[in-house]
């Protein structure tokens, strides 16, 4: 924690850089992620992005996945490992038909 980088981590203002993202933006974070709070840091990002004048930001909360969007129990971490699941099916829908509805 004494690190360099997680001193930077520390000091930076994530919002700053979202203020500056120009092209659509899809945030997606699962409910039971418990590394990154889905109702902290969904609409924080949001904020941030519209805040920099792009109103092309979509958020999504899904439903029972975790830090690496796996469907789990707890979201603890130490689950991460007995989980069978690599990545959801749910998350692998949403992302294609975000993408979709940007190029249309």
């Amino acid at each position: 924690m004494c690190t360099p980088w997680y001193q930077f981590l520390y000091k930076t203002d994530p919002a700053t850089y979202f203020g500056k993202v120009a092209c659509p933006v899809l945030v997606l974070n699962g409910s039971k992620d418990l590394q990154v709070d889905a109702s902290k840091n969904l609409p924080t990002i949001s904020k941030a992005v519209k805040a920099g004048g792009n109103p092309h930001v979509t958020v999504k909360e899904l439903v029972k996945l975790n830090h690496f969007f796996q469907e789990s129990e707890t979201g603890h971490p130490n689950e991460y490992a007995s989980l069978k699941e690599t990545f959801s099916p749910t998350a692998l829908t949403v992302m294609p038909t975000w993408i979709t509805t940007q190029i249309k």
